[in-house]
């Protein structure tokens, strides 16, 4: 064999590509061998190189070298190859392809090795981002959408995460939609992030703003896609998801309120249809487009097009339009000539709109349709009246209808006094606006008439056209000349008509001029001083001109008139207005034959001065026609004008035809004088009468009976002050009761009292007489008085009258007082202050005493207790010298008060003063409540309100402080604050009670009882609770490791949680065992069997991870085990998210258990395996997951499981029991990529664990 000079080693290919699906990869080390210059040959003693992995992209996760040497043995020939061998990591995660590179290192010196070899790891997943719906819908009102939801699927032989961060810019097309941006919307997320280790699939949200304008527009839209992607690996975006935003601003189209009433002559008709816009948002609403609503009709009976035509088939309104805008729909109208019922048809408006924001209002109107045309008969005279003559001239007048009639109509002509020609007269449709001419004829019949008298044509309508049919047409009046005369001829005898009371009678005739149409009757109407016979008079067609008599008689009455007259009045009533006649009146001469006599009856009257007036009674014997006038006059006898009121030329009347007394009054004067009955006369004269009235007695006389008693005289008692020097005078003044005829005469003399001469109070005056003459009534007697300076009581003197006569009493007396006008000094007394002591805000009552010397003082008293005050009030007079006040004052701040009195004199009798006295006022008692919610979140403020009341009797407002309080929990508000902020810290129920600390004039108090407020304090705290074991499948004996995780989410603590799991059949030989992180304590360290804990205190952050331990026992289906979370009973915590309260895990029997991640197998006496903690971190968290077996001849021996706590990775080591099954040991946290070892030693059957460590 030829030996070679030289040799390397290197690598058959420089290159090589796999997937990481493969599992594993050999690349082959090939042997160079060059002898004598030639390749080829063998090696004489053997290679060994070193084998080295540099990574590149590709990390220790994703592939491992299984073969660290290389060794050429002794005799290996050119281009033998030995493999090297990688392990390659299916990792699930979408990274893209990445790279490492292998070399060599000699070992020894034999041989070079050179070359590197580069492997690329193909990655097999791959990741697609599209929208997860189409399409969505939103409303401008929202504000924002988010309905546009991005996922990342990832795909291929893993689901696994993004090894890195990747995005996808947001596009948005607004080209194909009719939404705009930014006026309708405006996109926010511009491109959509998916991070670092997300979970396949994840969704990320385009998030877009939504403009709410104030225009009425149809639906809108827009697009979303995708634009560029960056991240690593094969990624992909694809799809698009339109939006349509529905409008929140409304429309309403609507005819003008009311229905309408147009006449047909008016040509058309047009109805504004309003635009009524109501926005969402701020601004002016207006249209975005323009708006087209059809118009239409609906017949009624109207009908189209013989009433009207439609002018309007649509209105339009134009783009921006406002609220409020208004077009007209129009229709034409037909005026025809037909007298018609008024008709009426409907405007309509159409819904032609495609968003359902633009809604119709009021969509008819109704249209009524006045007829122009009135049925009628026009009757037109010539020369505007009808004037005929009998056996004279003739008129006429003409007939025309006012409109066109659907049938012939006829017109019957009947005349009164005259005769219409021709009759009748016949209009049709064609002739019925031509006039027709009718000639009227006077009827000249032999009867006196009215000249001009009434004649008449009247009309019938008879037609088939119910418009004409019986139409009433007013009569034409016509005037008609008679040729006859109508009168009454009335004859006297002799010339004249005479008669006499009780004597001659006399006559006259009467007889008509003309014959009559109907009887005539003649009344004769007279006064009382006539009879007639007969009274009245017919007159008939055949007796018209035989005169008849009439006789005429005088009444004879007993009534004085002398020659007198009387009339007779004749009048005609008939059916002949032509004998509407006013006949001349009759003139009657009456000679009378009756007289009167005139009186004073009784002649003499006599009657008391005190019964005024005195009544004389003046008779007539009979009544005189004309009535009878006299003149009256009195004359003095002894009475004078001083004693009764005279008359001069006074007049007494009969009225005319009466008889009847009258009276004359004189009226006579009560002078209350002592005095003789006195005389006066009183005398008719002047008769004035028309026939035989004489005068008879014709003076009478009066006598006035004196009935005055004798006068009372009177003495005046004056008062008055004395004056502080010197002399005045005070006066008596002596009176009588009435005036009298006599001199009243007395005695005077003046008499000490308390007053005395001695004493210079007055100056005596000695006995002397006085007398008031006749007719006079009173005299002064005036005392001088003396003045001084010397405060004393009033005094008293008298003047006495004796001796008097012609007056009564017999004596009188007078006492003069002489008021004492020098100022009382006063004391002032404060007699009682009740309550006392008061209270702030309560009124008391003061009540004063003011005590002058003599006299009640007068005036006037303040009470001040110098916070409040009551006054001035009016003193009030008690027992001399005594006056007394009170009032009522409320004082507004607490403290011993001196209250003082001031009197203030209401004249200068008596002096001011003032008076004092102590008054205690106390602060005024208060009463506390706090009231607020029944539920309170602990650490949160929580507003509680106190009422602070004043108690009765107090009043005022308080000051200062109130605290509310609850265990060590309180707050302080400042009055007049009504309430403040309580935090709690401690969760159950609480009593919250409120205190004031009172102030200066209120006294302090506190809440108790139902004054208290009660309060639950809870906590929000989203408690969550997972269960896994890390693996779908379980053999039967298999041991399960479940991780129960339980967090308390927030935003605050929890306390008393209970955490309850019971072992579901199918485990057994369960124990657990409780890791705590984020401040919250495990309640045990670990125990066996069911999980049924109180967690105490539970803060935001905190996670207890219980892991349970179990063997499967025999061979069950599944095995569903259940963690739950049970919130306390006093419901002082709330969970927001209650769906997360419970967690199941369920696993299945016989599944494949995958880990990611070659198990290793006891084969050896010895062996290690190095634990990959760098991949282990993207996947692992709190949950216990297998991430290594470790099997021997016997079966599993081993299983390593790991998790997340604390932010360390922790390792729990299982080992087989000498009963077969796998118990784990606690959990440990390694640094860095620790390493499981192990020893065996060898049976028959192969390789058995000895021991195991992990480090």
């Amino acid at each position: 064999m030829k030996k070679c000079a030289s040799w390397r080693a290197s690598f058959a290919l420089a290159n090589s590509s796999v997937s990481e699906t493969a599992g594993n990869h050999v690349i082959n080390a090939r042997l160079n061998l060059v002898a004598n210059g030639a390749p080829g040959g063998t090696i004489a003693a053997g290679m060994t190189a070193n084998v080295f992995l540099v990574l590149g992209s590709a990390e220790l996760a994703d592939l491992s070298l299984d073969t660290a040497q290389v060794t050429f043995a002794a005799g290996s020939a050119h281009n033998a190859t030995q493999p090297i061998n990688l392990s390659l990591v299916n990792d699930r995660l979408l990274e893209g392809d990445e790279t490492g590179t292998l070399n060599f290192g000699l070992v020894g010196s034999l041989g070079t090795v050179s070359g590197t070899h580069t492997l690329t790891l193909t990655d097999d997943e791959s990741g697609a981002i599209a929208f997860t719906t189409a399409s969505g819908s939103t409303s401008e009102s929202a504000g924002s959408y988010s309905g546009a939801i991005g996922r990342l699927t990832i795909s291929g032989t893993g689901t696994g995460p993004l090894a890195s961060e990747a995005s996808v810019s947001v596009a948005v097309n607004d080209t194909a939609g009719s939404a705009t941006t930014p006026a309708d919307y405006t996109r926010t997320t511009t491109s959509l992030v998916f991070a670092a280790n997300a979970p396949s699939p994840v969704d990320q949200a385009v998030s877009v703003t939504i403009a709410n304008d104030v225009l009425i527009e149809n639906v809108e839209s827009f697009t979303l896609g995708f634009g560029a992607v960056t991240g690593a690996g094969t990624l992909s975006a694809t799809g698009t998801h339109a939006v349509s935003i529905s409008d929140n601003d409304l429309a309403q189209v609507a005819f003008a309120p009311a229905n309408d009433t147009v006449l047909e002559s008016a040509g058309s008709f047009s109805k504004p249809v309003v635009l009524a816009l109501t926005a969402d948002g701020v601004g002016t609403p207006s249209l975005q487009g323009a708006l087209v609503v059809p118009v239409g009709f609906t017949e009624g009976s109207a009908t189209e097009p013989e009433d009207f035509t439609l002018a309007t088939a649509s209105v339009t309104f134009a783009a921006g339009a406002l609220n409020g805008a208004s077009l007209n729909a129009t229709a034409n109208l037909v005026d025809d000539a037909i007298s018609e019922p008024t008709e009426n048809f409907d405007l309509t408006l159409g819904n032609g709109f495609v968003t359902p924001n633009i809604t119709l209002g009021r969509a008819a109107t109704t249209v009524s349709i006045t007829d122009n045309d009135t049925p009628g008969v026009t009757v037109t005279q010539s020369d505007g009246n009808t004037a005929v003559t009998e056996g004279g001239a003739t008129d006429s007048f003409t007939v025309v209808l006012t409109s066109q009639p659907t049938a012939n109509v006829t017109i019957a002509l009947t005349g009164s006094q005259v005769t219409p020609t021709p009759t009748p007269l016949t209009f049709t449709s064609g002739n019925w606006n031509v006039a027709q001419t009718v000639t009227v004829t006077a009827i000249d019949d032999a009867i006196a008439e009215a000249s001009p008298h009434s004649g008449s044509v009247s009309f019938a309508v008879t037609s088939s056209d119910a418009n004409y049919n019986a139409f009433p047409v007013p009569a034409v009046s016509a005037q008609v000349t008679d040729n006859d005369t109508a009168g009454v001829t009335i004859t006297e005898s002799g010339g004249n008509t005479a008669v006499t009371e009780g004597g001659a009678t006399d006559s006259y005739t009467v007889v008509l001029q003309s014959e009559p149409t109907g009887n005539v009757t003649v009344v004769l109407s007279t006064t009382a001083q006539l009879s007639l016979t007969p009274p009245g008079l017919s007159f008939t067609p055949a007796n018209w001109n035989v005169a008849q008599t009439v006789t005429v008689t005088a009444t004879d009455d007993g009534v004085v008139e002398g020659p007198h007259n009387a009339t007779i009045n004749p009048s005609l009533t008939s059916s002949d207005p032509n004998y509407s006649l006013t006949l001349p009146a009759i003139a009657v001469a009456i000679t009378d034959n009756d007289s009167a006599v005139v009186n004073f009856a009784p002649a003499a009257v006599n009657q008391a001065e005190g019964s005024s007036p005195m009544a004389f009674t003046v008779t007539l014997s009979n009544p005189v026609a004309s009535g009878v006038t006299l003149t009256l006059n009195s004359a003095n006898g002894t009475a004078t004008a001083a004693d009764y009121t005279p008359i001069t030329g006074a007049t007494v009347s009969f009225p005319a035809s009466s008889a009847a007394n009258q009276t004359v009054n004189v009226a006579i004067a009560n002078d209350a004088l002592d005095e003789d009955d006195e005389t006066f006369t009183l005398t008719l004269s002047g008769l004035t009468a028309t026939g035989n009235v004489t005068l008879g007695s014709a003076v009478a006389t009066g006598t006035i009976l004196d009935d005055d008693a004798t006068p009372t005289l009177s003495i005046t008692s004056p008062s008055q002050p004395e004056g502080n020097a010197g002399p005045s005078t005070m006066n008596f003044v002596v009176s009588l009761s009435a005036v009298s005829g006599r001199t009243v005469s007395f005695t005077r003399a003046t008499a000490d009292g308390t007053a005395t001469v001695a004493d210079n109070d007055y100056v005596a005056i000695p006995s002397g007489s006085l007398s008031i003459p006749a007719g006079q009534t009173s005299l002064t007697i005036p005392v001088t008085i003396n003045g001084n300076t010397v405060y004393e009581n009033n005094e008293t003197f008298s003047v006495n009258l004796t001796g008097i006569t012609n007056a009564t009493p017999g004596t009188l007396t007078g006492t003069g007082t002489i008021e004492d006008d020098d100022q009382q000094p006063t004391t002032i007394t404060i007699t009682s202050d009740l309550p006392d002591p008061s209270v702030v805000g309560q009124p008391y009552t003061v009540s004063v005493n003011v005590a002058a010397v003599t006299t009640s003082p007068t005036g006037t008293v303040t009470i001040s207790d110098g916070s409040a005050s009551c006054g001035p009030v009016t003193l009030t007079a008690g027992t001399a010298p005594n006056s007394t006040a009170s009032c009522s004052l409320t004082s507004t701040t607490a403290g011993a008060k001196t209250l003082t009195a001031s009197y203030t004199a209401a004249t200068t009798a008596y002096a001011n003063g003032s008076g004092t006295t102590s008054h205690q006022v106390n602060p005024a008692s208060t009463a506390i409540s706090v009231s607020g919610p029944t539920r309170s979140r602990i650490n949160q403020p929580t507003a509680f309100t106190f009422a602070l009341s004043v108690s009765e009797p107090g009043a005022g407002t308080p000051t200062g402080t109130v605290t509310l309080t609850s265990g060590t929990s309180s707050c302080t508000a400042t009055l007049p604050a009504t309430s403040c902020n309580l935090s709690f810290d401690a969760l159950g129920s609480r009593t919250v009670s409120a205190s004031y600390a009172g102030d200066a004039n209120f006294s302090g108090s506190a809440s108790s009882g139902a004054g208290n407020a009660q309060t639950l304090v809870f906590a929000r705290s989203d408690l969550s609770v997972t269960k896994s074991d890390g693996v779908p499948t379980y053999e039967p004996g298999d041991l399960l490791v479940y991780s129960v995780i339980v967090r308390n989410l927030g935003p605050d603590a929890a306390a008393n949680i209970r955490i309850s799991d019971t072992i579901p059949a199918g485990l057994v030989d369960v124990t657990w065992s409780c890791d705590a992180a984020g401040g919250v304590a495990c309640p045990v360290s670990g125990g066996a069997g069911n999980l049924d804990v109180t967690i105490t205190s539970f803060p935001v952050g905190g996670l207890l991870n219980f892991t349970f331990y179990g063997n499967v026992d025999g061979s069950p289906a599944s095995i569903a085990n259940t963690a739950s979370i049970i919130l306390p009973a006093d419901t002082t915590i709330e969970d927001p998210v209650s769906g997360n309260n419970s967690a199941t895990d369920t696993d299945l029997l016989d599944g494949l258990f995958a880990n990611g991640y070659e198990d290793p197998q006891v084969n050896a006496p010895a062996g290690s395996v190095r634990i990959p903690a760098i991949a282990l971190a993207r996947s692992l968290a709190d949950e216990a997951v297998i991430v290594l077996r470790l099997t021997d001849a016997n079966g599993e021996a081993v299983r390593v499981y790991a998790r997340i706590h604390e932010q360390a990775i922790q390792y729990a080591l299982a080992r087989r029991a000498s009963n077969g099954k796998l118990r784990p040991g606690a959990w440990v946290a390694l640094p860095g990529e620790p390493t499981l070892s192990w020893t065996a030693r060898q049976v028959a059957n192969g390789w058995v664990l000895e021991t195991v460590d992990l480090r």
